[in-house]
């Protein structure tokens, strides 16, 4: 872990000064993996949940499938893991597990599951919706799109190593990373609000436009019928 006690705009060997009370820490550091795998194949009547890649750019959730229809071995999830993709990084791809039901879930091997540890005191490193967003972030981001590897974009995918070397800035306090999440969410919120009235407002004008325009075509052809000059230069 690296600390900094004070705050400041200017990069320090490539990070940026904290507040006091935060410190950089490896990602390794905050999350172990889970390793565990399943063949489905081998349960084949009974339901899983699938995060798969196809379902998380789909936007679905994930599948509702029995053993026999998934192809090949998963890895084992549970509620409260981060899914990583490993796959494409520029396309950021960061699933939360909450579901809260007895099915087994399995996850895509294209995915890495991350699962937060505790310190000494037993507390969590991070809130997993915090470290979400900071997954989501050019914090995050920028540090692991110099460790791409692939020839081509569509098969360009990340060394778990790589992930795992990428440094997080952590308020110590869960209460400061309970806030910022809090302060997030509100201000998505307040986005997808505006985002919904400017929606509405366009609904709303798209239709006085077109009968306007229909009233300005009537005109002009009432009073210009007969004009060979109309709509020349």
């Amino acid at each position: 872990m690296i600390e900094v006690q004070e705050m400041d705009k200017t990069p320090i060997a490539g990070l940026w000064q904290l507040p006091k009370g935060w410190e950089w820490m490896c990602l390794g550091d905050a999350f172990s993996l889970r390793s565990g795998t399943h063949d489905p194949s081998r349960t084949p009547n009974e339901i899983f949940s699938l995060y798969s890649m196809p379902s998380y750019d789909a936007g679905i959730g994930p599948e509702i499938l029995y053993g026999r229809e998934i192809g090949s071995s998963k890895i084992v999830v549970q509620r409260g893991d981060i899914l990583l993709s490993k796959l494409n990084p520029r396309i950021p791809r960061i699933w939360y597990i909450n579901e809260d039901n007895a099915r087994r879930k399995l996850a895509s091997t294209d995915f890495l599951s991350l699962v937060v540890r505790q310190n000494s005191n037993g507390e969590p490193f991070f809130d997993t919706i915090f470290a979400r967003y900071l997954l989501l972030s050019n914090i995050f981001r920028s540090q692991i799109s110099q460790e791409i590897k692939g020839a081509t974009n569509s098969r360009q995918r990340l060394n778990r190593e790589d992930i795992l070397s990428a440094l997080l800035p952590r308020p110590r306090s869960l209460d400061i990373q309970h806030r910022i999440v809090a302060r997030i969410e509100a201000l998505l919120a307040d986005l997808r609000e505006a985002q919904k009235t400017l929606a509405s407002m366009q609904n709303d004008i798209d239709p006085v436009m077109n009968s306007a325009l229909r009233e300005v075509l009537d005109e002009l052809s009432k009073n210009y019928s007969t004009s060979e000059t109309i709509g020349r230069s």
